[in-house]
């Protein structure tokens, strides 16, 4: 992926919650934690969640109560660092603030 190999990508601490968990369910636990360490690896930031994303997260969620929380705190972390959102999750559509490109 472009991305890994150009190392300018971030990383919200999140989505190593909802990866590991994601992965967890469908392969295991020892393929969670396979995917979970080749993210720590990748290069890419790995961006935490401060006051103020944790602020931004919620007035997202009231804007659009139908987006889960985790996917608001994405689209307010993106924003923040002016990135784009790599998803195939639908969620996204509905926020208008972040850009957006489709895996």
């Amino acid at each position: 992926m472009e991305i890994i190999k150009s190392k300018q990508g971030i990383i919200p601490v999140i989505v190593l919650s909802e990866i590991t968990s994601m992965t967890c369910k469908r392969r295991g636990i020892e393929e969670a934690k396979i995917r979970y360490f080749t993210l720590l690896r990748s290069g890419l930031d790995i961006v935490p969640i401060d006051k103020d994303v944790a602020y931004q997260a919620g007035i997202l969620k009231c804007k659009y109560p139908n987006v889960p929380m985790g996917d608001c705190i994405i689209a307010v972390v993106a924003k923040k660092y002016n990135a784009k959102v790599l998803t195939d999750d639908p969620h996204f559509d509905e926020i208008k603030e972040v850009k957006k490109e489709w895996i």
